[in-house]
């Protein structure tokens, strides 16, 4: 006897098909025949299934950050981890993330203006929450002494971007692994944040003057040099 489809499964049918179609063509120049084509049903099955295509933009945009968050609520709730094993793992994490869903999040940061403001609302709420669990890790950190004293936000604001920025270079035939990339990144962070870092002990301008705050850090930076 033949199995049909659940519900969930010809959902999650019709966003793969929609992911690739997203990522090739874009998702306002992507027509929802073209979709219902290639998840081999007709328009009126697509739409039961996921609503209008804004919504299978949002679920989405969903998936991939609710898939960040559960990944890194892990890590945060092993308390037999350091700080800085935590954040090395979050970092681990996210890159291979990144790299293993690419398609994804190349739709997910190129589509982000594509939704109302009400569903851009609630992902940037899902977002917050991400930047704010690598807060707490950097945060604790700097109170058990193993991270030098710096702007958490700031930091994970850094850390979060160039994890995220590895989806706009990355290819599996390039002469790096991601396994390579995401050691190289941790040690980077990590190495920046060690108590006794260059970076802690001088923070000064080109013109001499030491800044107050990494914020007015950024200001004195030389655009030339």
């Amino acid at each position: 006897m033949r199995n049909t489809p659940t519900k969930t499964s010809r959902r999650q049918d019709i966003i793969h098909c929609a992911i690739k179609l997203f990522a090739e063509s874009g998702f306002h120049n992507t027509p929802v025949q073209a979709i219902a084509d290639a998840a081999g049903i007709n328009k009126a099955t697509l739409y039961y299934h996921i609503g209008s295509k804004e919504n299978l933009l949002y679920l989405m945009h969903r998936d991939v950050i609710d898939d960040f968050i559960a990944d890194l609520e892990v890590i945060c709730s092993r308390a037999e981890l350091t700080s800085t094993q935590q954040l090395q793992l979050a970092i681990s994490v996210h890159i291979q993330h990144v790299v293993r869903r690419q398609p994804e999040v190349k739709i997910f940061f190129r589509e982000r203006d594509s939704v109302s403001p009400e569903i851009r609302a609630r992902i940037a709420e899902r977002r917050e929450h991400y930047q704010n669990l690598i807060v707490s890790i950097i945060e604790q950190g700097v109170k058990r002494g193993e991270f030098r004293e710096v702007n958490a936000k700031l930091t994970a604001f850094f850390i979060i971007g160039m994890c995220n920025w590895v989806y706009q270079w990355y290819s599996a035939e390039g002469p790096l692994s991601s396994e390579v990339i995401y050691q190289l990144a941790t040690e980077f962070v990590l190495s920046g944040l060690a108590k006794g870092s260059p970076c802690q002990s001088k923070q000064t301008s080109v013109s001499g003057e030491k800044p107050k705050n990494e914020l007015e850090a950024l200001k004195l930076i030389d655009p030339v040099g």
